[in-house]
């Protein structure tokens, strides 16, 4: 009987125990001063924008990735990797929640594909589109440092 390849699926969902208190080093102008944010246009962001903004718990998502196997024996999924504290702007952001196939999970925007991706690698799951995607982000890190 010839042995299976091992199939990957992707779970991204709320965490449940968010930790925001990071922002609690920019709560106070004078805290904020010595190390700002800047806008998209590299100008500098005041205190009262960014606390309206990226400085509100508020305005914050917090998500966990699940990378799960299915077991060749019975056919149950396993945990295999996961990843809590995503932090990321609910507004500005891509973020979105449920469970996708691995090729779907390196597609996603931003963050979550990069993340889907390298940790995908880690439970030991290659496929062609994994490989090119990890070269690309190797790629673009040595580019930029």
């Amino acid at each position: 009987m010839a042995k299976r390849k091992a199939e990957y699926r992707v779970k991204i969902e709320h965490d449940e125990y968010p930790d925001l208190s990071w922002l609690e080093q920019w709560n106070t102008p004078e805290k904020y001063s010595m190390c700002p944010a800047m806008n998209e246009d590299g100008s500098l962001m005041s205190f009262e924008d960014f606390m309206q903004g990226p400085g509100n718990k508020n305005n914050h998502v917090s998500l966990c990735m699940l990378i799960e196997q299915q077991c060749n024996a019975c056919g149950s999924w396993l945990v295999v990797e996961s990843l809590g504290g995503i932090d990321l702007l609910a507004h500005s952001d891509f973020w979105q929640t449920g469970t996708f196939t691995a090729e779907e999970a390196i597609s996603l925007k931003g963050y979550l594909g990069e993340c889907a991706a390298e940790m995908l690698s880690e439970a030991g799951a290659m496929f062609p589109a994994l490989r090119k995607h990890l070269n690309a982000l190797k790629k673009r890190n040595t580019a930029n440092g």
